[in-house]
């Protein structure tokens, strides 16, 4: 019946017209927009963001067996919104973002320390609100801005 009514489920057999989201019953720890997040060894944590008053360094993360949200003791190297995170070889690495203005600079998570450490190069380009993806052990970050102009350039980080 789906099948025919949704061009998706074709497509992708796995894919259910019938899914729908639920609340998770937990509130992050403070109020935050922009923020990224990223998901490593069972856990997603959530960094950064903003709340229309400050950017923040902050870092919470889900687990997901408890269903609990708790903040992290450490923070990250600098405040920073509209960032993108994405998790490759055990480590989650967070790609410019805003902290008043575009942010070209990079800190990678680990999270079996849970420390923050700075990258030492920078990306090509000042980013914010760009996507990232890891493939091959490389990490790709495409698109984003740096106020006011919009941005088609791609990097790779490997």
């Amino acid at each position: 019946f789906f099948r025919d009514l949704c061009p998706l489920a074709i497509a992708f057999p796995e894919f259910s017209p019938i899914m729908s989201f639920s609340s998770l019953g937990v509130e992050l720890q403070c109020k935050r927009s922009a923020a990224c997040a990223a998901s490593q060894n069972g856990h997603v944590y959530i960094f950064g963001g903003y709340d229309d008053a400050a950017e923040f360094a902050t870092c919470e993360v889900y687990e997901a067996s408890s269903n609990t949200l708790a903040m992290l003791p450490s923070a990250m190297c600098s405040v920073r919104d509209a960032a993108c995170a994405v998790a490759e070889g055990g480590r989650i690495f967070i790609f410019g973002g805003h902290d008043g203005q575009a942010l070209s600079s990079c800190e990678v998570f680990d999270p079996l320390r849970k420390t923050f450490t700075k990258l030492p190069t920078a990306m090509c380009s000042k980013r914010d609100g760009a996507c990232a993806a890891a493939q091959g052990g490389r990490v790709f970050i495409f698109g984003g801005r740096e106020t006011p102009r919009y941005q088609s350039s791609c990097e790779v980080f490997d």
